[in-house]
């Protein structure tokens, strides 16, 4: 049995996958545009944890004051 070939299916034929995913959510660009933003938003203090915690790290180390730059 053949697979039906028809404009939804000839759309994703050799295009890049960023492409269709782009085709496939915009309609709902705006909502994924506010999940990344949230997603950032909720993240951001993970990301700089490790940041902070080397920095804490290195003033007890050094025997250094606590100071906050």
């Amino acid at each position: 049995m053949a697979l039906p070939q028809g404009a939804l299916s000839h759309r994703y034929r050799g295009e890049h996958p960023v492409r269709t995913l782009v085709y496939l959510f915009h309609p709902d660009r705006g909502r994924v545009a506010l999940a990344v933003l949230a997603f950032l938003a909720k993240h951001t203090p993970v990301w700089l944890l490790p940041l902070i915690t080397a920095n804490v790290v290195d003033v007890v180390v050094q025997h250094g004051p606590i100071s906050i730059p």
